[in-house]
């Protein structure tokens, strides 16, 4: 029979001898949570924000999901940017502020253009 690394006697003394499923379980559930469950909250706090501050302009409202999918495509076209942590908070509300005109700039093309300019 073979010895048991350190790390197993650690991890099996600490969660019982069935650690390596529940590491992979853990790690499933946190893909999930950032897969799904990130987007669609970041798309409700992006609708919440349209629906605030661009539905008084007279551009329509954006349900969650249509929120979500522009926050994702946002998200593509932009990467992951640059290194944010040595900004301050104006620099990175810049950034951000900067993305919502975007979205809002070419989602107001959609409406004035019609059917000729399709998302």
């Amino acid at each position: 029979m073979t010895e048991k690394t350190l790390t197993d006697r650690i991890m099996s003394r600490l969660l019982g001898d069935d650690w390596k499923e529940l590491l992979l379980m853990t790690a499933a559930f946190m893909l999930f949570v950032t897969m799904f469950i990130g987007p669609l909250y970041n798309g409700f706090l992006v609708s919440l924000l349209w629906n605030w501050f661009v539905v008084p302009l007279g551009l329509p409202q954006l349900n969650v999901l249509q929120a979500a999918g522009i926050f994702i495509l946002i998200a593509l076209v932009t990467g992951p940017g640059p290194d944010t942590s040595k900004w301050t908070g104006k620099e990175a509300m810049a950034h951000e502020v900067m993305k919502l005109v975007f979205v809002g700039y070419a989602y107001g093309l959609k409406i004035l253009m019609g059917s000729q300019f399709a998302f």
